[in-house]
C-alpha cells in the first residue's frame, strides 16, 4: 500500500512542471519576476524534491555571496569597471548563448 506521503508526491509531480522547466524558473526568476503561478509551482515540486531544493538553496547561497562581495570595497576588482569594447563584446557572446539556448530548447 502506497504511504500518503508517496501518493502526494505523485500528484504534485503530476501538476508541477518537471525539474529541468523548474530550474530554468527559479534562474530566470533572478532577472525577472515569475509569475503567481510559477511561484506556486516551484514551492510545491520543491517540497517534494531534494534536487530542485538543493538547486534553489545553492542558488540564493551564491546571489548572497556575490552579493557580498559587489559590498565589499575590499575585494579585488569589485567595484571595476569595464570599458566599452569589452561590454560590447561580452554581450554579443551573451546573446550567442542565449540564442544557441533557445534553439536547443525548442528543439
Amino acid at each position: 500500500m502506497n504511504s500518503p506521503r508517496l501518493l502526494l508526491s505523485k500528484l504534485i509531480f503530476s501538476v508541477t512542471p518537471p525539474c529541468e522547466d523548474i530550474t530554468r524558473i527559479v534562474s530566470r526568476s533572478y532577472d525577472k519576476p515569475s509569475s503567481l503561478k510559477e511561484k506556486i509551482q516551484v514551492q510545491a515540486h520543491i517540497l517534494f524534491c531534494r534536487s530542485c531544493h538543493r538547486f534553489v538553496h545553492q542558488l540564493e547561497y551564491l546571489q548572497t555571496i556575490v552579493a557580498k562581495i559587489l559590498r565589499d570595497d575590499s575585494f579585488p576588482g569589485a567595484k571595476a569597471e569595464l570599458n566599452k569594447e569589452t561590454q560590447v563584446k561580452m554581450q554579443s557572446e551573451i546573446n550567442k548563448a542565449l540564442e544557441n539556448f533557445n534553439n536547443q530548447s525548442s528543439v
